[in-house]
Protein backbone atom coordinates (compact mmCIF):
# COMPACT_ATOMS: atom_id res chain seq x y z
CA UNK A 1 0.00 0.00 0.00
CA UNK A 2 1.56 3.35 -1.02
CA UNK A 3 2.23 5.96 1.62
CA UNK A 4 -0.08 8.94 1.75
CA UNK A 5 1.65 12.11 0.52
CA UNK A 6 1.93 14.86 3.11
CA UNK A 7 0.94 18.31 1.85
CA UNK A 8 3.78 20.70 2.73
CA UNK A 9 2.25 23.76 1.05
CA UNK A 10 2.95 26.96 3.06
CA UNK A 11 5.13 25.07 5.55
CA UNK A 12 8.44 26.68 6.54
CA UNK A 13 11.72 24.75 6.64
CA UNK A 14 14.58 27.03 7.68
CA UNK A 15 14.52 29.90 5.19
CA UNK A 16 12.34 28.05 2.68
CA UNK A 17 8.56 28.32 2.38
CA UNK A 18 6.93 25.56 0.33
CA UNK A 19 4.68 26.89 -2.43
CA UNK A 20 3.59 23.94 -4.58
CA UNK A 21 4.23 20.36 -5.55
CA UNK A 22 5.99 20.12 -8.92
CA UNK A 23 6.08 16.34 -9.32
CA UNK A 24 8.05 13.31 -8.28
CA UNK A 25 11.72 12.40 -8.51
CA UNK A 26 12.80 9.06 -9.96
CA UNK A 27 13.15 7.83 -6.40
CA UNK A 28 9.48 8.55 -5.77
CA UNK A 29 10.10 11.54 -3.51
CA UNK A 30 7.77 14.47 -4.06
CA UNK A 31 9.50 17.60 -5.32
CA UNK A 32 8.37 20.95 -3.95
CA UNK A 33 8.84 24.45 -5.34
CA UNK A 34 10.02 26.68 -2.50
CA UNK A 35 10.66 30.39 -2.00
CA UNK A 36 13.67 31.41 0.08
CA UNK A 37 13.70 34.43 2.40
CA UNK A 38 16.47 35.92 0.25
CA UNK A 39 14.10 36.01 -2.76
CA UNK A 40 15.39 33.02 -4.74
CA UNK A 41 13.45 29.85 -5.49
CA UNK A 42 14.51 26.23 -5.27
CA UNK A 43 12.95 22.86 -5.99
CA UNK A 44 13.59 20.40 -3.18
CA UNK A 45 12.68 16.79 -2.42
CA UNK A 46 10.26 16.44 0.48
CA UNK A 47 12.63 14.17 2.39
CA UNK A 48 15.39 16.78 2.28
CA UNK A 49 13.03 19.43 3.62
CA UNK A 50 11.61 17.30 6.41
CA UNK A 51 15.00 15.98 7.53
CA UNK A 52 16.54 19.46 7.59
CA UNK A 53 19.21 18.64 5.01
CA UNK A 54 18.09 21.60 2.85
CA UNK A 55 17.16 24.81 4.70
CA UNK A 56 17.76 27.47 2.04
CA UNK A 57 18.40 28.03 -1.64
CA UNK A 58 22.12 27.97 -0.93
CA UNK A 59 22.32 31.45 0.54
CA UNK A 60 23.21 30.13 4.01
CA UNK A 61 26.27 28.38 2.60
CA UNK A 62 27.29 31.52 0.70
CA UNK A 63 26.92 33.62 3.86
CA UNK A 64 29.02 31.16 5.87
CA UNK A 65 31.75 31.20 3.21
CA UNK A 66 31.76 35.00 3.10
CA UNK A 67 31.90 35.21 6.90
CA UNK A 68 34.78 32.73 7.04
CA UNK A 69 36.71 34.64 4.37
CA UNK A 70 36.14 37.92 6.19
CA UNK A 71 37.37 36.42 9.46
CA UNK A 72 40.47 35.09 7.70
CA UNK A 73 41.24 38.48 6.12
CA UNK A 74 40.67 40.28 9.43
CA UNK A 75 42.99 37.89 11.29
CA UNK A 76 45.69 38.34 8.62
CA UNK A 77 45.40 42.12 8.92
CA UNK A 78 45.65 41.90 12.71
CA UNK A 79 48.70 39.65 12.40
CA UNK A 80 50.35 42.07 9.96
CA UNK A 81 49.65 45.00 12.29
CA UNK A 82 51.16 43.13 15.24
CA UNK A 83 54.24 42.26 13.18
CA UNK A 84 54.57 45.90 12.08
CA UNK A 85 54.36 47.17 15.67
CA UNK A 86 56.84 44.56 16.91
CA UNK A 87 59.45 45.53 14.30
CA UNK A 88 61.96 48.04 15.80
Amino acid sequence: MPRKAIDLTNERFGRLVVKKNVGKARSGNLIWHCHCDCGNTKEVAAGNLRSGVIQSCGCITQEKRARKLLEKVESEIMRENQDFRATP
